[in-house]
Parts: C-alpha cells; structure tokens; sequence
C-alpha cells in the first residue's frame, strides 16, 4: 500500500522559510538573544570555576579544585557546542532531507 502511495504521490517538503510564518522575525530573534544569553552563563561559569579552583588550590581543598575544573570544562564543552550549533543543526537537516521512505 505505502508503494501505491510513494508510486503515484511525488511529496516534497519544501525548504524552512521563517518569513513564511507569521512572526518568525520574531522568534529568530529570540533565538539569538537565548544563544547570546548561553554564551554569557558559559563565559561567567568558566570564570568561577577558574575562581573556584584557585580558592581550592590555596585552601588545600583537593574536592573543590577537582570541582573547579569539572566546572571549567563543561562550560568549554558548552561554547564548543553553542559554536558548533549552527553546523551541527544543518548537519541533521540535510541528512533528514535525504531520507527516502
């Protein structure tokens, strides 16, 4: 059945168009300030963490040195990931475009 239908019905899904739907300005926007906001909470997250495990380090608190540097490197996994964002999403489009049922 699903042959008869793929045989006889050429769908195509057409390209994402924001200016298609009513306010997309405006929620391309949004996006932008949420992704600038993510890059501001990983740049002060690294810095504390940086902070963090300095005040360890002269304290002699090895858990709060090892906590500092966990911090440290998920917000540098974070901006590699918000950077990488853009690729990554497109990455998943044109894949999903290529697909055949």
């Amino acid at each position: 059945m699903t042959w008869l239908i793929g045989t006889y019905l050429d769908i195509t899904v057409p390209a994402p168009d924001p200016n298609q739907v009513p306010g997309g300005n405006v929620i391309s926007n949004l996006v932008a300030g949420s992704e600038y906001l993510v890059g501001v909470v990983c740049v002060v997250a690294f810095c504390l963490g940086i902070g963090k495990m300095a005040f360890g380090n002269k304290s002699h608190n090895a858990g709060m040195v090892e906590g500092g540097k966990s911090q440290m490197l998920l917000a540098a996994v974070g901006m590699v990931l918000l950077g990488g964002l853009g690729v990554i999403l497109n990455f998943f489009l044109h894949m999903g475009g290529t697909m055949k049922g």
